[in-house]
């Protein structure tokens, strides 16, 4: 009886062995199959998360631009109108002969 557990313990190790062997040579050809420049989880994240910063200061910067050009057209618009009031005070005063101060340009951008 001794001899029998013996034997059958050792072909359960074989059978472990096998099955270990086999799992090592899948892996290895996995391994061989995805190759060694596949990025990291940590890599891929670290890359995500420079795509989003980047977008999200695009986004900023363009927003920021709209409200700069909006600011430029008020500005502008107050300028010609206050020029126009201004024309027609020196109009009603007889002061200028029609001639007209260009209006103010707002600074480029």
């Amino acid at each position: 009886q001794d001899k029998i557990a013996q034997k059958s313990k050792l072909l359960s190790q074989l059978e472990q062995a096998k099955m270990q062997e086999e799992l090592n040579s899948a892996m290895s050809q996995l391994t061989a199959g995805v190759g060694e420049d596949v990025p990291t989880l940590a890599e891929v994240q670290e890359k995500i998360e420079a795509r989003y910063a980047k977008a999200k200061a695009a986004s900023e910067l363009s927003g920021q631009s709209a409200e700069v050009r909006m600011l430029e057209v008020e500005q502008a618009t107050a300028n010609v109108e206050a020029q126009a009031r201004l024309d027609a005070m020196r109009a009603e005063l007889g002061l200028g002969g029609g001639t007209a101060a260009t209006p103010i340009e707002p600074p480029a951008s």
